[in-house]
């Protein structure tokens, strides 16, 4: 049954990923489980859905990149606003607006934090309570079943959950959360030592996955590389943290994952990451499918200054871990 807000606002967390990408498809977890470790960071994506009322001539509006006015939902061009309306079985007139505090096709989630964040606004519109875990769960169905994306299950967990967690993907399509607590030092140098670089190229992650997904055969050794470093690097964070080897760990991560696919690392790509590491960084890695969008890198304290004028021409983005996953900032 319906209630009677007539506006809800989201805010839905972006996320960085630090190790396991890849083994959250299922062509990885259906043989072995898979294994991520990610949080999310203070960089948001946020969602407004508003009764529309019949003063407007379409009965349907949405703003984003694009304005659309529609009056059938099958006439909808955003695949994800259309779906989830389709899913959740919503007909009456509504106006859904998105924005975000960084561009999408980036590498950090942004297309799951949408989806996740319009499902739940949606759903307290429509006076419908929901487990964290069917969120999620829907939100896979969504883009993974309904639109048929490569991708795999991380981003949505990760935006419906929040925090730094380490998410196990087990053949019966079960995922098991873990929440990951960190040591004070531990979280005041990720939140100290890691940057943001931008490679100044969005790119569509899809066509990179399905590549990787193509050669999955030849692929698998390194996603059980890639898989492992998910066990090692939680030790790391709750045992014998140091930069040095939290820097070894990403390197490593990041030296596997470019073998999955030719389409990950391009030639801009190479030389702004061998500027990075004359810059004072310690290490670094491509966020999401790769291709283009944001490196993450860590710089040592000492090495911040000299950095930081080093990379002066570049957009670099400061951020703080996040702890929450999505969450409703306005409802009436």
């Amino acid at each position: 049954m319906e209630n009677k807000f007539k506006i809800i606002v989201t805010a839905t967390p972006l996320r960085i990923s630090f190790t396991g990408g890849g083994t959250d498809i299922k062509n990885y977890y259906k043989i072995k489980d898979g294994n991520i470790l990610s949080t999310t960071i203070d960089k948001y994506l946020y969602v407004t859905v508003k009764r529309h009322n019949d003063l407007f001539k379409e009965k349907f509006r949405l703003n984003y990149s694009f304005t659309e006015t529609k009056q059938k939902i099958s006439d909808i061009q955003n695949n994800i606003t259309r779906e989830c309306l389709k899913y959740l079985k919503i007909n009456f007139p509504l106006y859904i607006s998105t924005v975000s505090d960084i561009p999408a096709e980036t590498g950090l989630g942004s297309s799951s934090a949408f989806t996740v964040g319009l499902l739940n606004a949606l759903y307290i519109l429509i006076g419908k309570r929901v487990s964290l875990h069917q969120l999620a769960e829907d939100a896979c169905k969504i883009e993974i079943t309904k639109l048929k994306k490569s991708q795999g299950k991380q981003d949505q967990y990760a935006a419906v959950f929040g925090g730094i967690n380490k998410f196990t993907f087990k053949k019966n399509e079960k995922v098991i959360v873990r929440k990951i607590k960190l040591k004070t030092k531990v979280l005041n140098s990720l939140n100290n030592n890691l940057f943001l670089v931008w490679s100044k190229k969005q790119r569509k992650a899809d066509s990179i996955l399905q590549s990787q997904n193509k050669n999955f055969r030849y692929n698998l050794a390194n996603l059980n590389k890639i898989n492992h470093q998910t066990k090692k690097l939680i030790n790391i964070f709750q045992n014998d943290y140091n930069l040095s080897s939290f820097s070894k760990i990403i390197n490593e991560n990041w030296e596997n994952k470019i073998k999955l696919s030719k389409k990950i690392f391009n030639k801009q790509l190479k030389i702004l990451s061998h500027k990075i590491m004359l810059s004072g960084a310690t290490g670094l890695k491509i966020l999401g499918a790769g291709g283009g969008g944001f490196f993450l890198v860590i710089v040592p304290n000492k090495n911040k200054n000299f950095f930081l004028h080093q990379m002066s021409k570049y957009k670099i983005v400061n951020f703080k871990l996040e702890s929450n996953g999505t969450q409703v900032i306005l409802k009436r």
